[in-house]
């Protein structure tokens, strides 16, 4: 917002060359003059200034010395109309920017959310643009009944969902559910539970079906555990969806390898930022990487320009790339232990659960030449019960 409002009001970019550069800027102090931009070198100083302080600078500036100079250029508005002096330019650059503020009451300007809590307004906005509401669509096209009934069947998570257009805003007034209960999905049709890897059986806990295995069975990968076959009393039999738990002791041997030769990716410190600007919906700037950065990462934020608390259809991108340095380091026999263990402790964290239990854990550290090695046998007790649909096939 700052920028569009410098911009409208004209600043001057002033350079001050001097031995004693300073003095300038104490001069701003005790002036209580607001500057923006100041960058400071061992012979100039320079700054932005609104171009109505401009002339608040002219006791200082007739009291130049003999080896002092000053470099000044108009930015912002000033700028264009140095370059577009006549009177009939400035009337037709009015004439157009009515045309184009009326033509601009014919699209979305900006998309809102409303009664969310636990889903960011980012995340609601993102898929809403992919059903087509987005700043730059046009009113007229909008089926603000169909976009509802749609959004509500594509998000269950929410238990109400209207879609409303108050003047050039899009407004989404959504509620969630209270609570989403955490249940395993429920398969189609009949199926059993088979082992998804090999052990010995510690517990089971059938919800639906018929086990077919029991405590201290020593089962392999793919072996039935709860069958979708029921037996019922009168002899009779019946296929079901099979439900249940089957915690199996299993063991696993992850290895995890670290040269000395250690090579990492820092971030330096340096970045740029660049930005890109969308209006109604249409890029006109776009921001390309740059190239003095070999390497680097990025983040990336939106934000759309404002004017007297209302968002305008203008939508200012900031790309920010940090830059990236590949540092090569001779590792320690302690620091790559340290870092092998960190890998082992990522991997737990990925490929273990919250039911699983870890019943014994036996690290052991190898060295080579070439790096440290770590090896680790974990016992377990996890729960090996995967579905298997089956049907039937009848036979003549």
């Amino acid at each position: 917002m700052n920028r569009l409002y410098r911009f409208w009001i004209g600043s001057v970019r002033i350079s001050f060359f001097s031995s004693d550069p300073e003095r300038i800027l104490n001069y701003l102090l005790r002036m209580n003059l607001p500057v923006w931009g100041i960058q400071k070198r061992e012979d100039r100083v320079s700054f932005s200034i609104a171009s109505f302080r401009r002339r608040r600078l002219d006791p200082f500036l007739k009291g130049l010395l003999p080896s002092e100079r000053i470099e000044e250029e108009r930015c912002g508005l000033l700028a264009l109309q140095d370059r577009f002096r006549t009177r009939w330019g400035l009337a037709l650059g009015a004439v157009l920017f009515a045309l184009s503020l009326f033509v601009s009451t014919l699209f979305v300007w900006s998309v809102e959310v409303e009664g969310n809590g636990r889903i960011s307004d980012g995340e609601i906005i993102l898929r809403l643009e992919k059903m087509g509401v987005h700043p730059g669509k046009r009113i007229s096209e909008l089926d603000t009944d169909r976009i509802s009934l749609l959004f509500q069947v594509e998000n269950p998570e929410f238990s109400f969902s209207s879609l409303n257009v108050i003047g050039t805003r899009a407004v989404l007034t959504v509620r969630e559910k209270e609570s989403l209960p955490s249940l395993p999905p429920k398969a189609e049709g009949p199926q059993n539970l088979v082992a998804s890897d090999g052990g010995k059986i510690l517990r089971c806990e059938v919800f639906n079906g018929s086990s077919a295995v029991k405590r201290g069975d020593v089962v392999s990968k793919g072996d039935l555990l709860i069958s979708g076959v029921v037996e019922h009393q009168n002899g009779s039999f019946s296929v079901v969806a099979a439900e249940g738990k089957v915690f199996a002791q299993t063991e696993k041997c992850p290895s995890f390898e670290i040269p000395f030769e250690w090579e990492d990716k820092i971030l330096t410190g340096r970045e740029r930022s660049l930005y890109s600007y969308e209006i109604l919906g249409k890029k006109l700037f776009s921001a390309d990487p740059p190239k003095e950065f070999e390497e680097f990462s990025v983040t990336v934020s939106r934000e759309s320009v404002k004017w007297m608390g209302k968002n305008l259809p203008i939508v200012v991108t900031k790309t920010t790339y940090h830059e990236i340095r590949r540092k090569k380091e001779l590792l320690t026999v302690d620091t790559a232990e340290k870092k092998a263990y960190d890998k082992y402790m990522e991997y737990k964290e990925k490929n273990l659960s919250e039911e699983d239990e870890i019943l014994s854990e036996t690290l052991s550290f190898s060295q080579s030449e070439e790096g440290i090695r770590l090896t680790v046998t974990l016992i377990l007790s996890e729960n090996v019960a995967v579905s298997s649909p089956f049907s039937f096939v009848e036979v003549p």
